[in-house]
């Protein structure tokens, strides 16, 4: 039996240039933003979002700004710090949340690993999924809450 062989060996540079272009699973690349005069990182750049990306989170390829100054609930949610835990440690780790703010509503997975001065995030939402029946009549309930509310 032989040893299987390399990937460099499997695809072209292009091939893995275009890999983010044909991806269903969002991907985007942030650069740690730190505090003027220290080394904390306080927000991440975005400063590429694949197709994919684009279409679950609405930005463009290059949409500049940051993490936080986009998604600011991403602070309670717990997104900012895992990013921010990935990036340090240098450990690739997987998150997952049900982010219903700023814009979005869906349950969201995360896998990121660092890659040099940059910290790379795969993502994949429910977007495409059906919903079951419990979970669209609630998510029905808080359209009326919200809508309830706007009219109070």
């Amino acid at each position: 039996m032989s040893a299987p062989f390399p990937l460099a060996d499997l695809f072209t540079p292009e091939d893995w240039l275009a890999l983010p272009e044909v991806s269903l699973t969002g991907i985007h690349l942030v650069r740690p933003v730190y505090e003027p005069d220290g080394p904390a990182i306080v927000d991440f750049a975005i400063e590429y979002l694949n197709p994919a990306g684009q279409r679950m989170t609405g930005l463009v390829e290059q949409p500049g700004g940051t993490l936080l100054g986009r998604f600011p609930h991403a602070l309670a949610e717990g997104i900012f710090q895992y990013c921010r835990r990935v990036f340090e440690t240098g450990e690739p780790l997987t998150y997952e949340t049900n982010y219903q703010a700023d814009g979005l509503d869906n349950f969201f997975k995360f896998s990121a690993r660092r890659s040099g001065a940059h910290l790379l995030v795969s993502f994949t939402d429910t977007s495409d999924h059906d919903r079951s029946a419990v979970e669209q009549a609630l998510r029905d309930s808080q359209a009326a809450e919200q809508a309830a509310r706007a009219d109070a």
